[in-house]
């Protein structure tokens, strides 16, 4: 992932898509999910529990708008679960930032923040706290994130929860990320990928690969960030079906061309599939093809 304030990851154990694939060794995971739904019975525990893992997957895939189709028409429902309305607030602020409707989408944290702070109360679950100081962080008193993200790391320090340390370590590094200590960053960003490593799953590693490529990148650290780069590439399967692939692709390029390395970077930006990038990075890949454009490649 290049490392934004939109969308910043968290979200799980509630609705874990990917555990929930590998358990059902799936090859096709939203596939078997949406069938799985149409199947069961609306509103019942199973049905929750699939549209859970349905948003997680397209949260986990950039989809906001699709976030948005599934929760319009649940969003004002009152008798939905409190767990459940929780995730539906969190995700729908989420998909609203990452769609540029901002205003909206204060609102919706605003009711995620107490929908989480009450459900800590009630059922003490670290993660909680996390995506409270994710919410934050993206809606903006990353001060407040920061001594929330020390404080359950604190609370649970022995917590050997891979999930867990994954996303404590990947939230503690965007808030530095944030404030541009990106050498302090790193060492959090490659805590999440040595918690997450040795786990299946799967899009998780090639998330914290990405996050430490580009943190290494940001610091100068350019042959770091070549080989982060470089190692989540080829973890992936299906280099097109991956909706990170253009974008560590993308950055890979402008990291050889910050190393001087035109021949490469040339290379990389021809491989990129310019029709999965997003207006941002759209126009990085604009920029680089124009700089490049009279480079031979070998």
């Amino acid at each position: 992932m290049c490392i934004m304030p939109k969308p910043a990851y968290s979200s799980e154990h509630f609705s874990d898509h990917e555990q929930y694939c590998l358990n059902q060794a799936a090859e096709n995971c939203l596939e078997l999910i949406s069938n799985n739904l149409l199947q069961a019975q609306p509103k019942s525990t199973n049905w929750y529990k699939l549209k859970s893992y349905q948003l997680d997957y397209f949260y986990d895939t950039l989809n906001y708008n699709q976030i948005i189709k599934q929760i319009e028409p649940l969003i004002d429902d009152e008798s939905l679960p409190s767990v459940f309305k929780s995730q539906l607030y969190f995700y729908y602020a989420k998909a609203l930032n990452g769609s540029d409707n901002n205003e909206l989408a204060q609102v919706y944290a605003d009711k995620a923040i107490a929908k989480l702070e009450d459900m800590y109360q009630a059922f003490e679950n670290p993660l909680r706290l996390v995506e409270l100081a994710n919410l934050h962080y993206v809606f903006g008193n990353k001060e407040l994130a920061y001594q929330i993200l020390l404080s359950v790391g604190n609370r649970y320090s022995k917590s050997r929860d891979a999930i867990f340390n994954f996303e404590l370590n990947s939230n503690k590094a965007n808030v530095l990320h944030a404030w541009g200590d990106f050498n302090k960053a790193a060492k959090f960003r490659k805590l999440a990928l040595d918690w997450i490593s040795n786990s299946d799953h799967q899009t998780k590693i090639i998330i914290a690969q990405g996050n430490l490529a580009r943190t290494y990148q940001l610091a100068g650290k350019y042959e770091l960030a070549i080989n982060y780069y470089l190692a989540s590439l080829s973890y992936m399967d299906g280099k097109e079906s991956n909706v990170h692939y253009p974008i560590y692709l993308l950055r890979l390029a402008e990291t050889h061309m910050q190393m001087g390395s035109l021949a490469l970077a040339a290379k990389n930006l021809k491989q990129v599939n310019k029709q999965g990038l997003k207006a941002g990075h759209l126009a990085l890949y604009t920029k680089l093809d124009s700089a490049l454009s009279n480079v031979k490649i070998k």
